[in-house]
């Protein structure tokens, strides 16, 4: 089986006790800490190496993702065989509602474009979610009607790269300390 056609997504716990909300899901849902705690309880966390589909155009949907980390990229069927490449899923953005919401099947195949970090949201804890939190509908709404509006042929938004490399100019150099500096 090729890395391609291979669906790989590894279950990371999220530990016990009170969830402080990543900061892609706080983003996501305005800030709304109620909602982001029961989005965090009702989904699992997931990894997706870099290079393997997280879903192919024309499954059945069972979940939507969130991405903690990482970057996806979504893309269709084109003539001659090729791939049409519909954009781009960063931190803090979801992908997989439009299916969901509908019942239709994938519109297209999303694939890891490095190592990332998910949030898998099941129809059964979206339910739970949007009753609770009918707000939270909103926010995954305004996400699909601008990616179908405000986007040519409904594209994918491209958000804002987040990676950065810090690379030494000498030996020596305290580049540890100076990442960990960074990460705070």
């Amino acid at each position: 089986m090729s890395q391609d056609s291979t669906q790989i997504l590894r279950p990371v716990s999220l530990g016990t006790g009170t969830l402080a909300a990543h900061p892609g899901l706080l983003e996501f849902f305005g800030g709304d800490d109620a909602v982001c705690e029961q989005f965090q309880q009702e989904s699992r966390r997931v990894l997706l190496p870099g290079g393997h589909v997280l879903f192919r155009v024309g499954e059945e949907a069972r979940n939507l993702y969130l991405v903690l980390h990482g970057r996806l990229r979504a893309e269709r069927p084109a003539a001659g065989g090729q791939r049409e490449i519909v954009g781009e899923i960063g931190t803090g953005e979801i992908c997989g509602e439009q299916a969901l919401l509908t019942g239709a099947p994938r519109s297209a195949t999303v694939r890891a474009l490095r190592d990332c970090a998910l949030l898998e949201l099941d129809q059964e804890g979206f339910e739970r979610l949007v009753a609770t939190h009918p707000r939270a509908m909103v926010h995954i709404a305004r996400t699909l009607i601008g990616r179908m509006t405000s986007e040519p042929e409904g594209r994918i938004s491209r958000p804002p790269v987040s990676t950065v490399a810090v690379v030494p100019l000498h030996p020596g150099a305290p580049v540890e300390s100076f990442s960990r500096g960074l990460r705070q």
